[in-house]
């Protein structure tokens, strides 16, 4: 059996992280600890003792109470064995209690993963909001919200999507109404997840986007960057909501409770 490994940094100079299987198994330990304390960090199990398992293996020992002191001389056989088993002193199980009241809220607000996020950063207008084509409103149609944005503003995916759409142009078919020489493209994303009044499967259309930045079938997270706002009379983005299987570029709901809630929830 292989002697039982105390795990320490190793400077680059002296070889680099030390590698093992024990340092593999401790490190899917400290993923599971983390996963039992609902907090979204993980560290990579490559069996390597670098910086992230030394930094995550001194915040599970805070987390039940043992103080940092005993990781003086290294992570040893015993003080694993003590944490994965529990076997605590009373001052740690009552500093243990303390701190899974108070400081491990905290520290899972702080890596709490951006579910929702703003269509634009910053947006000076929002203006014409959706008008279905019925009743007294027939041939009026505007199926989005048209945010009113500066030059070149980067949009962004609102939550976790895949790409149905990434087209620099051929959305109108021709140019909106104007002298207007950009704005005809079209990135539209299929909402994976429901948040809020987001359900699975609906389809965010970003009208007159530009410079998309993402392809066709790719995953992209909340915040991540799909392209720019582009230019029609004004730079702005024409977002619609389309509930059906539809990846043209439509809205066929009201887009105004998606916006409102990515703008008060999103970063």
């Amino acid at each position: 059996m292989p002697k039982p490994q105390t795990f320490k940094l190793v400077a680059p100079a002296d070889g680099g992280p030390e590698q093992s299987a024990a340092i593999r198994d401790w490190q899917k330990w400290l993923n599971r600890q983390m996963q039992q304390w609902n907090v979204d960090l993980r560290i990579k199990v490559d069996g390597a003792y670098g910086l992230a398992t030394r930094d995550l293996t001194w915040v599970v020992l805070y987390g039940f109470g043992v103080r940092q002191k005993q990781m003086e001389h290294g992570v040893t056989p015993e003080l694993r064995t003590k944490v994965r088993n529990k076997r605590l002193t009373e001052a740690e199980l009552k500093r243990h209690a303390q701190r899974q009241k108070s400081w491990l809220p905290r520290f899972r607000k702080k890596h709490e993963r951006l579910k929702i996020a703003r269509p634009i950063a910053r947006v000076t207008q929002d203006s014409w909001g959706w008008t279905p084509s019925s009743g007294a409103n027939v041939g009026k149609t505007h199926d989005g919200i048209d945010l009113i944005c500066g030059a070149d503003s980067p949009i962004f995916a609102i939550c976790r999507a895949k790409v149905l759409r990434a087209d620099p142009g051929g959305w109108w078919g021709k140019a909106p109404s104007g002298d207007v020489t950009k704005g005809d493209g079209i990135i539209v994303l299929e909402a994976l997840d429901s948040i809020g009044p987001i359900r699975k499967g609906d389809r965010h259309c970003y009208g007159h986007a530009e410079h998309p930045v993402v392809r066709v079938g790719e995953l992209v997270k909340p915040g991540q960057k799909i392209g720019k706002a582009g230019l029609a009379v004004a730079p702005h983005v024409h977002f619609m909501v389309h509930s059906r299987n539809d990846a043209r570029g439509i809205g066929d709901r009201d887009p105004e409770p998606t916006y409102r809630y990515s703008m008060r929830k999103g970063r």
